[in-house]
């Protein structure tokens, strides 16, 4: 799945991008930046435990898979 939907899911499911920041410990501006830069992978174990709170069918090699920051 590619971050930018993550994102939107989350959103969604959350309220705001702002919300999504108080969950990540981060700001609003750095989870828009996230859709096009991709979720850095230190903030995934807590992704997968948030979708899977959140009824989101999300695994980390869907994660991975789609990550912008896979050849970095």
């Amino acid at each position: 799945m590619e971050h930018r939907r993550i994102i939107e899911l989350l959103t969604d499911a959350l309220g705001t991008q702002r919300d999504v920041g108080v969950w990540f410990g981060v700001a609003n501006s750095t989870v828009c930046h996230w859709q096009d830069d991709g979720i850095p992978a230190r903030y995934w174990p807590e992704l997968l435990r948030l979708a899977r709170a959140l009824r989101i069918r999300l695994s980390l090699e869907d994660i991975e898979l789609h990550s912008p920051l896979r050849a970095a």
